[in-house]
């Protein structure tokens, strides 16, 4: 269509059709209201793709339905009386025009609101990683002025959080025109302005292309230019308002519908006042085919609603998702929710259960404290053979009891992550000989070997936790003790390049191969009845005190029903260790050939061969019908297959050459066996066996007959209770009954005669007080008591010069033993309190308060050394011969 005036072209004029205009405005209004929910949509995309493919949808919706469509539909209810037909590609370029121009300016909003968020997101998400614990995730709620909980980016909805965020600046603003007018304010800016200028330059465009898309017969159309302008400055209002309002458009359903009636407002003057600046010419007469196809308005309303249809049902669909995952989000914070309050809950039972568990410890053990202290002294005095043996049954209880305190104490402990590896430099052979003294005695009708065999290779020092490896030792121990009814049980300790390896052999009854994987688990049990059931607690303490060592535990087992002749189990812990410094001791091994003497079919000998093989010795089984081979060095036989076999014996007495090794744990039947005058060639040793004790005696060339006298002042129960002659440790007992000089072996056995020293006992338990004090006067020491740590720190003012050493309870009323500890030390650095002999007086905490924790803080407080209840008296006697030793010579 020309739009160059001609002289005898006439105007034509309009008809405006009153249906399609309102059409158009309804499909305009349509596209606008479903762009507003498509753009709300995109905002909350977690995803750049997701953004872009709503952003298309939004534009296809404003600026072909809402724009391009009321434009075209208006435009052909502008009726002429000359049949129009339409420039296609002019048609096209302003739908194309209208629908770029639209998305460009929707989603470089939406892309720089995406990139923003996801860089607040991310930050977010790592700020609430590092900060937020369960508990501060529990107590997420929202905060005033915003609509976002602290836990929304946690459940991955950062992007519907923003929204939401963005809903909080209006929150107070209910009404749409407000909230609108709020909206246009705020965002009035030169942005805005620049991005509207542009985007309505497009839409300007489009309309003016699309009057031009006309084809009139012969005709043009004139434009008056103060229209064209005016409907310019319309469209960039339109446009500006637009870019406002869809950047910042909600949720709400008032504030969508208010932005689709100034929309479609907006554009329809935009283009009413584009058709009012054109003047349609004609030089063609009036014409009864007049207007445009028929199919056309049908054809474009069509598309448009079937558009704004579609998006809609892809919102839906994006609805049904977005809900369904919404609610699964719910569920799963629900039931975390739930998980987390379970949590809390075990949590708060687990710290009652320890504090009950320490709470307890503390009370048991006093008690425990007061009977170990009282049968120790019991065990000084003179008693006849029948009260011996009812104190050992005593002391055994008490120990046994003892060690289900200290192993309930010692799960506590792990639980709470209280337990520190802490290497020192330890002697293993002494470490096994100290966890004889608390092991329970074994059951007098259990026919038991108990071995201990450290390989010679290794030293006398060694960088490793001393307690950790005493408990483990302990606990593997006392387990296989437990289920061994005959036979042996072994503990062999060896190294194998930078690691230790403990092994502890049984021949008992073995575990079911089903239970092998519960094994170490707390409070499981193979057995669940009889004497052999105990806390279930002592494996499960093993492998977690390996854990700390960086250490693993192996399995092995034969159960009883299906191998009964070769039942048994075998825990074999390896761990790494450091070796100290210097080792200077050199551990014999043996060389020969051991024959074992015993009853056909003795599991005993099993033990006894790996023994023997750890420290060179090969062994081999003698038939006592036959003589005895001449190439043997040793012969091993037990007290009471000799007895039962007395010719064997006077053989074995008569071959010199030969030496008899002898284990037994009972005096009168041993000197029953050997008589007062046993021959050179017979070694008699006393159970428990100790490989590293027996070795130097199998060796040594100055080896004597053991003296008759030794054997009557040794009782039985060496191992287990304090003897008059103080020699109550293993190595000790093992020199009561072996060879030594005349010297040593007429010691007399009254012969304890500490310094009189004077000890401070501070305590507030009466009965403690004159256990306490009875145990320090048969230790020779003379006492002072305190009720209290003030009245400790009173007293030692007061006996400045006369007090050698405190020992010092913990939880006392008045003052407790830190606090006391503290002054006392305080009062000592200052000068105040005199210091004696030049040093500082050795200050033992003596307390039921027992775990590292509790150990720290003494040691903290001033204290010299700890030491647990209960306390046995050979343990007091050492610490302060030690201490006092040390403090003599300042």
């Amino acid at each position: 269509m020309s739009i160059a005036p001609h002289v005898d072209a006439r105007r034509i004029v309009p008809h405006w059709n009153s249906t399609l205009v309102l059409a158009s405005i309804v499909v305009s209004f349509l596209g606008a209201f479903t762009s507003t929910q498509l753009i709300v949509q995109a905002k909350t995309s977690r995803y750049l793709s997701a953004v872009i493919v709503w952003s298309i949808i939004a534009s296809l919706t404003f600026g072909f339905c809402s724009i391009w469509c009321l434009h075209f539909i208006a435009m052909l209810a502008c009726e002429l009386d000359l049949p129009i037909t339409l420039n296609v590609p002019l048609t096209i370029l302003s739908a194309m025009l209208a629908v770029s121009f639209t998305w460009i300016a929707l989603a470089f909003d939406l892309v720089s609101e995406w990139v923003d968020d996801g860089a607040v997101d991310d930050v977010s998400e790592t700020d609430t990683t590092s900060r937020t614990s369960w508990s501060g995730f529990m107590g997420s709620r929202r905060t005033s002025g915003s609509g976002v909980t602290s836990s929304d980016t946690s459940l991955g909805l950062g992007r519907f959080a923003s929204v939401k965020r963005d809903q909080g600046t209006t929150s107070s603003n209910r009404n749409p025109f407000v909230a609108t007018a709020l909206a246009l304010y705020m965002g009035f800016d030169t942005h805005n302005i620049a991005k509207g200028f542009v985007w309505s330059l497009a839409i300007t465009g489009m309309h003016y292309s699309g009057i031009s898309a006309l084809d009139i017969p012969h005709g043009f159309c004139h434009l008056d230019f103060k229209f064209v302008i005016l409907s310019a400055l319309i469209s960039w209002i339109v446009c500006v308002v637009g870019c406002i309002l869809l950047s910042s458009m909600e949720v709400r359903l008032g504030q969508q519908v208010l932005f689709s009636v100034i929309a479609t407002t907006g554009v329809a003057s935009m283009h009413f006042t584009g058709m009012h600046a054109a003047d349609f010419w004609s030089t063609d007469p009036p014409s009864e085919d007049r207007g445009y196809p028929p199919a056309l308005v049908v054809a474009i309303a069509c598309i448009a609603v079937t558009t704004c249809l579609a998006a809609n049902g892809l919102l839906a669909h994006s609805t049904t998702l977005a809900r369904n995952k919404l609610a699964e989000i719910i569920y799963t914070r629900k039931n975390l929710w739930a998980a987390i309050a379970q949590k809390e809950n075990a949590e708060a039972a687990a710290l009652a259960r320890s504090d009950f568990i320490a709470s307890a410890s503390h009370e048991i053990r006093s008690p425990i404290h007061q009977l170990q202290g009282y049968s120790d002294l019991l065990a000084r005095s003179n008693l006849d053979d029948e009260s011996r043996l009812l104190l050992h049954a005593m002391q055994d209880a008490i120990r046994s009891l003892s060690l289900i305190t200290t192993t309930v104490l010692d799960w506590s402990r792990l639980e709470q992550g209280e337990a520190i590896c802490r290497p020192t430099a330890v002697d293993v052979r002494r470490l096994c000989e100290s966890v004889l003294n608390v092991l329970p005695s074994k059951d007098e009708d259990c026919d038991v070997e108990l071995l201990i065999a450290v390989a010679p290779d290794v030293p006398d020092s060694l960088f490793i936790d001393e307690t950790y490896l005493h408990r483990i030792i302990m606990n593997l121990l006392s387990n296989s003790l437990k289920f061994t009814s005959s036979g042996h049980v072994l503990l062999q300790i060896k190294l194998v390049d930078q690691d230790m390896v403990v092994t502890v052999m049984d021949t008992g009854n073995g575990i079911p191969e089903a239970f092998l994987p519960d094994l170490f688990e707390p409070f499981k049990q193979a057995q669940s009845r009889g004497p052999q059931r105990g806390t279930g607690l002592g494996l499960s303490i093993v492998k977690q005190l390996l854990e700390k060592m960086k250490g693993t535990i192996h399995t092995e087992s034969k159960d009883r029903n299906d191998h009964p002749d070769q039942s048994g189990t075998i825990f074999t812990a390896t761990f790494p260790v450091q070796l100290a410094a210097e080792n200077s001791t050199a551990h014999p091994k043996l060389s020969g050939k051991l024959g074992f003497l015993g009853p056909t079919g003795s599991r005993t000998l099993e033990g006894v061969s790996t023994c023997c093989s750890l420290y060179g010795l090969e062994t081999v089984v003698l038939d006592s019908r036959k003589r005895i081979p001449s190439d043997l060095d040793y012969v091993w036989a037990s007290v009471e297959y000799l007895r039962s076999n007395p010719t064997v014996f006077q053989s074995l007495k008569d071959d010199e050459h030969v030496v008899t090794l002898i284990p037994f744990d009972d005096d009168k039947a041993l000197l029953k066996l050997i008589g007062n005058a046993p021959g050179a060639n017979i070694l008699p040793f006393r159970r428990p066996l100790m490989f590293h004790k027996i070795a130097p005696l199998m060796i040594d060339p100055s080896r004597k007959a053991i003296r008759p006298d030794a054997l009557s002042r040794t009782v039985r129960f060496a191992s287990v209770v304090d003897l008059l002659d103080g020699d109550e440790g293993p190595e000790d007992r093992a020199k009561a009954i072996q060879p030594t000089s005349d010297n040593s072996m007429s010691e007399s056995a009254e012969t304890i005669t500490p310094p009189a020293k004077i000890v401070m006992l501070v305590e507030d338990n009466k009965v403690n007080q004159r256990l306490g004090s009875k145990m320090l006067k048969s230790l020779g020491y003379e006492v002072i008591i305190a009720n209290d740590g003030q009245e400790a720190v009173d007293l030692v003012v007061e006996h400045a010069h006369e007090i050698d050493a405190i020992l010092m309870d913990q939880s006392m009323p008045v003052k407790d033993g830190l606090a006391a500890t503290r002054e006392i030390r305080e009062m000592e650095k200052n000068g105040t309190l005199p210091l004696r002999n030049g040093a500082r007086r050795p200050i033992i905490a003596v307390t039921a308060v027992v775990g590292t924790h509790a150990e720290a803080m003494c040691r903290a407080a001033g204290a010299n050394d700890f030491l647990p209840k209960p306390l046995s008296l050979s343990k007091l006697r050492q610490t302060l011969e030690f201490f006092l030793v040390d403090f003599e010579d300042g």
